[in-house]
């Protein structure tokens, strides 16, 4: 799967805010339907396609673990 581009985006550390324009459509592959997204930074234009939301889902997870990780501190400390 490619990566956007973006070098704000490449690396979810540079910015604690993402935005891109999401794409749903179902799709039928032999007989069974399934979706398919794409993503799209509005800033550079590009676009990158899921075949799946799985797909998708752990994209986006990429994206937002590092952040989460290095933001969320256990509370009292």
């Amino acid at each position: 799967m490619n990566e956007l581009s973006n070098p704000r985006v490449r690396d979810p550390r540079a910015t604690l805010y993402q935005s891109y324009l999401l794409r749903l459509w179902a799709a039928d592959e032999d007989g069974t339907r399934c979706w398919r997204a794409s993503l799209e930074d509005p800033s550079s234009g590009e676009r990158i396609g899921f075949a799946n939301l799985e797909e998708l889902f752990a994209f986006l997870m990429r994206r937002t673990e590092d952040n989460t990780r290095d933001r969320v501190s256990p509370q009292g400390e």
